[in-house]
């Protein structure tokens, strides 16, 4: 009869990253090996890696949706801002503007501080359905309003909410979306607060109501950009 020895971990076979990219303008769901599925918004990043202990994912830039499937190793999301241990659940990360936004959908997950250099990350908490949070390098777990438990996030459906938001913050998501920018005209043009429920794919309708409902109106620039101006 013959034995078979076990072969040293480090001797096995690795299993390489695999990397996934989205396009301006472009958004994907990805099924994954342990049955996982991920929907990635626009131009993001996500690097997989399943070949260790844990079910590694690296979000380097962008927004993404996880389906976490039930297995013995956890799963984790990494930015360079923190991470998210789960095991299965259903969540949102959101890498932007040096910060990482987390949303929880269902189940229950951890938030781990980034690590620093030779150590363990820290565990910064726990989020339940329906609750938010930002993390950012060096910086406390900053709790975010919470939203309805087991609703989704709008952007999965091609759709952008606006609640009472600046202007600006409203303008630098659509342009997340196009390759044709829109460009604020000044910051009272910038501080405006806007409303609403616009798609994505459609920032011609978001425009058309600036003009409609506020004290605005829009230019185009040299370069092909959408120029929105205090109406004169």
């Amino acid at each position: 009869m013959l034995a078979l020895a076990a072969v040293p971990r480090w001797l096995q076979p690795s299993v390489p990253e695999t990397v996934y990219v989205t396009q301006v303008g472009e958004s994907r769901t990805i099924a994954l090996d342990d049955g996982s599925r991920v929907s990635m918004d626009t131009d993001s990043r996500l690097v997989v890696d399943f070949s260790g202990d844990e079910r590694r994912l690296v979000l380097d830039r962008g927004r993404a949706y996880f389906r976490v499937a039930k297995a013995a190793r956890p799963f984790v999301v990494h930015t360079e801002d923190g991470s998210v241990r789960a095991v299965g659940t259903e969540f949102e990360v959101y890498r932007h503007d040096d910060t990482t936004e987390v949303a929880l959908v269902e189940g229950r997950i951890a938030l781990l501080a980034a690590p620093a250099a030779d150590a363990k990350q820290a565990a910064l908490g726990t989020l339940d359905p329906g609750q938010k949070a930002r993390l950012g390098k060096h910086q406390p777990l900053h709790r975010l309003p919470p939203a309805a438990p087991g609703a989704l996030p709008t952007w999965l459906s091609g759709k952008l909410v606006f609640e009472d938001q600046a202007l600006s913050a409203a303008v630098a998501e659509f342009n997340r979306y196009s390759r044709r920018r829109m460009v604020l005209d000044g910051d009272q043009v910038a501080r405006l607060r806007v409303s609403g429920v616009f798609r994505s794919d459609d920032p011609h309708a978001f425009v058309e109501a600036l003009e409609q409902l506020y004290p605005v109106g829009v230019e185009e620039s040299p370069a092909g950009d959408i120029v929105i101006v205090a109406r004169r």
